[in-house]
């Protein structure tokens, strides 16, 4: 249950899984990253990875 809970936060989920050697499982999320400017604030992107 813990799984899916944390699949339906992420942006992508990946599972490769090879019979012998393990799996290996990338979640990706995108968090918006506030910067303030002189003009106003703008919104940017930044990419975390999580690995396991």
């Amino acid at each position: 249950m813990g799984f899916t809970i944390m699949e339906s936060f992420m942006d992508e989920v990946e599972i490769h899984s090879v019979v012998g050697i393990g799996t290996k499982i990338t979640m990706k999320k995108k968090i918006k990253k506030e910067k303030k400017q002189e003009k106003g604030e703008e919104n940017e992107e930044e990419n975390v990875l999580i690995n396991s």
